[in-house]
C-alpha cells in the first residue's frame, strides 16, 4: 500500500521529477475541497495526505476495479468485472 498522495499521483508530471511536494500539495488541496463539500465524510472515513489508503487509485488507472460503477450506471462493465 502507498500513502494517499502517492496512490493519487504515482508518477510526477514532466518537470516535477525529483520532488514529491507538488503532488502532496495537490492531494491536500483536493482533500480540503472534499472536506468542505462533504463535511461529515471525515467522521465516516478519515483521510489524510500521508495515511496508507486503499490502492483503488492505482487500480482505476488500468480499469481493474468497479470504481466507475460508483459514478454512473454501467451494467456491461459490472458484468465484465464479474465474469472476468
Amino acid at each position: 500500500s502507498l500513502p494517499y498522495w502517492e496512490a493519487q499521483e504515482p508518477l510526477p508530471p514532466p518537470g516535477e521529477e525529483g520532488t514529491i511536494e507538488p503532488r502532496r500539495q495537490r492531494t491536500g488541496d483536493a482533500l480540503n475541497i472534499s472536506n468542505t463539500l462533504m463535511p461529515y465524510f471525515q467522521v465516516m472515513h478519515e483521510m489524510t495526505i500521508d495515511h496508507i489508503h486503499e490502492d483503488i487509485g492505482l487500480m482505476v488507472q488500468d480499469f481493474a476495479s468497479g470504481f466507475f460503477t460508483t459514478l454512473t450506471h454501467l451494467p456491461r462493465w459490472s458484468d465484465y468485472l464479474r465474469d472476468n
